[in-house]
């Protein structure tokens, strides 16, 4: 499960500003990447955002702690990712959300004390992937009932069969919902990806409005394109 918001890039935000912040959670994560910026969510965005005078775009940086959760940020994201292991159980949408909002309510302190500018969520992004075992992409596409459907040819031989599906965008009090649906064998391994992108159209929708509205999509999005096979086997926790 990958949860992110996205907000408005903070131009004169510097990593050195942020030395401190840092330098705390450090105790608690490990710093275990950093890397060239992740490039823009909007698609028109300004690239001058990204690179400020005189200096390299802010960074992705990456921290995981001892539970498997992991946290990364950049000026204009902020993301928790929690990968399934053996033996662990789905810890739920609200708990991760809490988490989530936690961690990034302390990044916003800091991002106002280092650059004077807190960042403000206008989209909110909520990505599930998990192998389903025996159930192949050819019986998740024959079990969608969606309309708009479409088969993408492979684009690697890796990749024994894939589709994917774009859902009609879902408006709900100012809150317009993308969901994408792809499925596809490779390595062996039938693999699942759900991605929902919710996006505000109001400056006053809060972060966990985006949230909510990007796994409540989600959600009807796995049900809707899941097999009765996939959905006794995997079930369905909130």
């Amino acid at each position: 499960m990958d949860l992110t918001l996205y907000f408005p890039p903070i131009r004169e935000l510097r990593v050195s500003a942020l030395a401190s912040f840092i330098s705390g959670w450090t105790q608690r994560y490990s710093l275990i990447a950093e890397s060239f910026a992740l490039p823009p969510v909007e698609p028109d965005a300004n690239q001058s955002d990204y690179f400020p005078e005189g200096g390299m775009p802010f960074p992705w940086l990456v921290f995981r702690d001892s539970k498997g959760h992991r946290v990364g940020f950049q000026n204009d994201r902020f993301s928790l990712y929690w990968q399934f292991e053996d033996g662990t159980e789905y810890e739920g949408f609200e708990t991760l959300k809490s988490e989530l909002l936690a961690r990034f309510n302390d990044y916003a302190k800091a991002v106002m004390l280092a650059a004077g500018e807190a960042p403000r969520p206008i989209r909110a992004q909520c990505e599930y992937s998990n192998d389903f075992g025996a159930v192949s992409p050819l019986e998740v596409a024959t079990a969608t009932l969606l309309s708009g459907d479409h088969v993408i040819p492979p684009a690697d031989r890796s990749i024994q069969y894939a589709f994917h599906i774009t859902l009609p965008t879902v408006s709900e009090q100012d809150v317009d919902t993308v969901v994408e649906v792809n499925a596809a064998t490779r390595e062996g391994q039938n693999v699942m990806w759900l991605d929902s992108n919710a996006k505000a159209s109001r400056e006053d929708i809060t972060a966990t409005d985006l949230l909510n509205a990007a796994h409540e999509q989600l959600l009807q999005a796995f049900v809707s394109s899941s097999s009765s096979k996939q959905l006794d086997t995997w079930g369905m926790v909130r």
